[in-house]
């Protein structure tokens, strides 16, 4: 994966109980979860840059955002759009890029 790549995140998504949608991380490797098309959220993007931080193990991106499953769906608590820049930690939970 090099920078101007075109890149699909698969992220789990809690419903809370005043029906607020969001991404979560899940503890991987312990923890299975399978993507579910009505559920989750799939984020297409551009990889803008892609770093580590502070060891090699945390290994992150940043992807200017081209497309979302469901806009109304947050990213970690927080409201994205279209071409938005975010940034995601890919060894929080063992994603399947």
């Amino acid at each position: 994966m090099i920078q101007g790549d075109t890149i699909t995140i698969p992220f789990p998504v809690r419903i809370s109980e005043d029906n607020l949608r969001s991404t979560i991380y899940y503890d991987c490797p312990t923890y299975h979860w399978d993507f579910k098309k009505d559920t989750d959220l799939e984020i297409k993007g551009k990889v803008v840059k892609k770093f580590y931080r502070e060891s090699p193990q945390e290994y992150f991106i940043e992807i200017q955002v081209l497309n979302l499953s469901d806009l109304n769906t947050m990213f970690f608590f927080n409201r994205i759009n279209i071409n938005d820049t975010i940034r995601v930690n890919l060894n929080l939970y063992g994603n399947r890029i």
